[in-house]
Formats: C-alpha cells, sequence, structure tokens
C-alpha cells in the first residue's frame, strides 16, 4: 500500500460494514500500513435513521481507520448524487 496515494480498504453498503464486524474488520491490516492518511472507506446505503449523534459516532469511529471517508444515505447512484444528509456528513467530518 506504500505506492498508492490512497487504498480503499472498505466499499460496500452499511449492512455489509455491520455484517463484517463494523471497524473491528480494520483490525487485520498491517500495522505498518495503517497510516489513515493513506486509507479510504467508502459506505453507501446508510440506514435513514442514522442520522445526528449516530451518523457522529459513525463517522468518528471510521476516522480512527481511515482519513478519506465516504458515506452516503443513498442505495442507487451514490457516486453521481448526494443525499439528503450530504450537508450533515460534511460537517462532522470537518469537527
Amino acid at each position: 500500500m506504500s505506492s498508492a496515494d490512497s487504498t480503499v480498504v472498505f466499499e460496500a453498503a452499511y449492512d455489509t460494514f455491520n455484517e463484517r464486524d463494523g471497524t473491528k474488520q480494520f483490525d487485520v491490516l498491517p500495522k505498518s500500513d495503517r497510516g489513515r492518511g493513506q486509507l479510504c472507506i467508502v459506505i453507501h446505503s446508510v440506514p435513514d435513521g442514522v442520522e445526528g449523534s449516530k451518523l457522529r459516532d459513525l463517522v468518528k469511529k471510521l476516522r480512527k481507520t481511515a482519513d478519506e471517508i465516504f458515506i452516503t444515505h443513498l442505495s442507487t447512484d451514490y457516486y453521481a448524487n448526494f443525499g439528503d444528509r450530504w450537508g450533515e456528513f460534511v460537517d462532522w467530518m470537518a469537527k
């Protein structure tokens, strides 16, 4: 991973993220390759109920592993559009 500018370590739906034990799945990454500045996590199809403090907690957990995070509640066209909670996600990333 050291030669890549950014390495996507997870890219799937929120349900898949939880089925794989959430952030614990990242514990298998070699410690020498875990520079969070080079890692990216993409989660789509986040349920509508994950908002406010729940979204904040998810962002905080993911930021312990990766510097680059993309979370969306959209389940289709998630790379072509921004969901209704995009602004909230951006606000949590800025903190």
